[in-house]
């Protein structure tokens, strides 16, 4: 319940005025909403069904020591607004049809008023209310008592009884002590002021006379409707709103039970010119953290909540709850409660443009809130189509479990409904050793955790080593334990582990694992190291100890993956009875380039070492080769000309094949010839003949291997090879007169020396 209010269609409308009008803002996305802490029951009908109230608010919850769950109301049926009471022996999930408390049919209600509901220790079922006298005009806070569990009620008692048409009670709130004594805080109006004051029963029948919750209040203040609940060391706080020249605010009364009277502390103020009238609700955890959750009636449309840690005696800034609202949808009617681990519960109406839902969520420092859950969320819609929800009232169960009653139209039907968050038990698994598995000296047990239900989280694990006392440690989803195995006798031993979430205790998870105390060897791999880059063999080596000493069938094993089956290694000899060398090349040439790994591990006939782990990198690739001494000329000294025949030798010095692979021949960078060689397996090579048609002059033959890059090689410096050939130039023709003109000359020579002869 907590300070919420019954508001009639009709009434609103007509007193409007005099309502505060609380601005309609932002709602969260639906995974927002959704959060954490689910799932909830399927709403389950508190009150009489679809033929009772027309209008319902100012819910309730309380639970007796037997575990039966009491649901308080008020609801406006046709005799008038009256607060009836429904119970369930069976936590919520049915009801016993709901009583009215009060014997005398009420009036209906002009005004919204309030509620609330209660359980002493001895059962004791109670329910505080504002009565309208009828004959008399005025209103009256009583309050009854059931001595049967809720199933009739006592006579109601007036708080204070005075016959004064002045003067109106209204608004109670009530707590009650752990040792049954009843209070009630409530509203009390004169004609010149509004004050809140708290009534006494010791024995639940009888009241004490009235105190003044703020005595000396000043003039031109007065008080809104007040909360009240009870500290675990007796001490009495009371929430309240007040309202003074130009401000609203929130104000908390203290008071021990050996203090006289009630210490008063602000804990909120708004400046404005018209205040408005904060109602907040309050609860205080087994720790002494008081908690306040109100709603401000601020444009932004958030709730808020004050935290104290120190009992109240400083209170912490006003914070939201939730900030993840849309536009259009404000959070409105809070609640909350604290449940024994000391997480803070609240719930809240949320929507306007949207329908109206009913929230909760929950924190375990009050900083921050986990992502609210709809509570009615679990309603079916094959039973009817869901409509609003508002009022709704938190209450936590011993179990850790969480329920929250509220009103709503379901079905096309107004009335009070119930669900639970169910603490389901939490559960843990042991993930190390295996079940079976062989342990020697210190062991770690570990294991996960999870609560299931969400309601309130883990609280501590539970490890027991056989018949040793368990073993508490922090609650935690990834958990560890270590113990000394050499305490216990070699053989099996059970381990169990379980978990509680504060309130119950999780079914147990156990393994049964060997005790087994005779030393394995101790290895030290020296190689492969890690980071390295290995071309086709890798290289193995180190050392094992043992100190008990290696036996015959002792062994050093290697594997490249880990689910492979292990491979006897070679190379290792025994330097002594306790120490074992090994050396020995594994060639991972047929294994893919890139990372890799090695398990390698030594036994000394008994046990094997803990496998040793390297990562390094394979660089398992083809490498096409050549050089200047791989070109060769069938003629050492070509003339020009000449053709001549060369042949290239192209050699794979990688750890792979090579693929086939495409050579060009140029000669000062222009083309002569282009082929194609064939697969070449790692270290083979093959000659490639070209033909060339020799020139005169200076010559740069050159080979390039893979000239279009199509190879993904070890290197590409060695894929290119030149060869200066140096070919003699052809002999030049004489520029002079043609050799007709010489045989002319020659003729007459002839002649004319034929001549000089006859001529002698």
């Amino acid at each position: 319940m907590k300070g919420k209010v019954l508001h009639r269609l009709f009434v609103i409308l007509i007193a409007i005025s005099m309502l505060s009008i609380m601005p309609m803002t932002p709602q969260g996305t639906l995974a927002e909403r959704n959060g954490t802490g689910g799932p909830w029951t399927e709403p389950v009908r508190v009150d009489g069904g679809p033929n009772s109230g027309r209008d319902i608010g100012s819910l309730g919850l309380a639970i007796a020591s037997d575990g039966t769950i009491h649901a308080g109301w008020l609801e406006d049926r046709a005799e008038g607004t009256d607060c009836f009471v429904a119970s369930s022996p069976n936590i919520g999930d049915a009801w016993y049809e709901d009583i009215r408390v009060d014997p005398y049919p009420n009036q209906p209600r002009t005004l919204p008023t309030t509620c609330d509901i209660g359980v002493d220790p001895d059962g004791h079922l109670y329910a505080t209310y504002t009565q309208w006298q009828v004959l008399q005009g005025w209103w009256r806070v009583r309050w009854a008592r059931s001595d049967d569990g809720g199933e009739s009620f006592r006579d109601p008692t007036d708080v204070f009884q005075v016959v004064d048409n002045t003067l109106a009670q209204e608004h109670p709130a009530m707590a009650i002590t752990k040792s049954g004594t009843l209070n009630i805080v409530y509203l009390e109006r004169t004609q010149n002021t509004t004050k809140l004051f708290i009534v006494r029963s010791d024995d639940g029948l009888n009241p004490l006379p009235p105190r003044a919750i703020e005595s000396g209040l000043p003039t031109d203040q007065s008080h809104v409707q007040g909360d009240i609940v009870i500290g675990p060391d007796g001490t009495v706080y009371v929430a309240y709103g007040y309202r003074a020249p130009k401000e609203a605010g929130i104000k908390v009364a203290r008071k021990a039970p050996t203090d006289g009277t009630f210490s008063i502390t602000k804990i909120f103020s708004l400046t404005e010119d018209n205040p408005r009238s904060l109602r907040p609700t309050i609860a205080v955890s087994d720790d002494d953290v008081v908690e306040i959750v109100f709603n401000p009636q601020k444009a932004d449309g958030h709730i808020l909540h004050i935290r104290s840690d120190d009992g109240g005696d400083t209170y912490a800034f006003a914070k939201e709850v939730w900030p993840a609202i849309k536009a259009g949808n404000a959070q409105t009617n809070p609640d909350l409660a604290f449940d024994e681990l000391g997480r803070v519960h609240v719930v809240w109406t949320q929507g306007g443009n949207d329908p109206k839902r009913v929230l909760h969520s929950f924190s375990q420092d009050g900083t921050s809130f986990t992502g609210p859950t709809e509570v009615g969320g679990s309603w079916n819609e094959s039973r009817g189509m869901r409509g609003w929800e508002d009022d709704g009232t938190i209450m936590t169960l011993d179990n850790g479990g969480v329920a929250v009653a509220y009103s709503a139209n379901l079905n096309s039907s107004v009335g009070v409904y119930f669900v639970r968050m169910d603490n389901e038990p939490p559960v843990v698994e042991i993930t190390q050793p295996a079940d079976g598995a062989e342990v020697r000296h210190e062991v770690f047990v570990q294991g996960t955790a999870a609560d299931q239900g969400g309601t309130t989280g883990l609280a501590a694990i539970f490890v027991q080593v056989a018949d040793e006392e368990p073993v508490r440690i922090p609650g935690t989803t990834s958990w560890e334990h270590s113990f000394d195995s050499t305490q216990y006798p070699d053989g099996l031993i059970t381990i169990k582990a379980w978990a509680s979430d504060g309130f119950v205790l999780g079914p147990e998870d156990s393994i049964v694992v060997d005790v087994d105390n005779n030393n394995p060897p101790r290895l030290n791999l020296a190689k492969p190291e890690n980071s390295t880059t290995y071309i086709g063999t890798v290289h193995v080596d180190g050392t094992a100890y043992d100190d008990e000493g290696f036996g015959e069938n002792h062994t050093v094993q290697w594997k490249i993956e880990s689910g492979d089956e292990w491979s006897d290694g070679w190379g290792y000899v025994l330097q002594n009875k306790n120490i074992l060398d090994f050396a020995f090349d594994l060639d991972m040439s047929g294994e893919r380039s890139g990372p890799s790994q090695i398990y390698v591990r030594v036994s000394d006939g008994d046990k094997f070492t803990e496998p040793a782990y390297r990562s390094f990198t394979l660089n398992n690739l083809p490498d096409l080769a050549i050089s200047t001494s791989d070109i060769h000329l069938d003629v050492l000294e070509p003339e020009h000309g000449e053709v001549i025949t060369v042949t290239l030798t192209v050699t794979n010095i990688g750890v792979v094949h090579s693929g086939a692979y495409d050579v060009s021949f140029e000669n000062y960078n222009k083309p002569i010839d282009f082929t194609t060689g064939s697969n070449l397996s790692a270290g083979e090579e093959e000659n490639l003949v070209f033909i060339w048609d020799a020139k005169g002059g200076t010559n740069k033959l050159r080979f390039i291997v893979d000239p279009r890059f199509r190879i993904e090689e070890l290197s590409k410096n060695n894929n290119e090879a030149e060869l200066i050939v140096e070919v003699p130039m052809p002999p030049e023709e004489d520029e002079g007169f043609p050799t007709w003109v010489w045989a002319v000359i020659a003729l007459i020579g002839i002649v004319a020396a034929g001549g000089v002869i006859m001529l002698i």
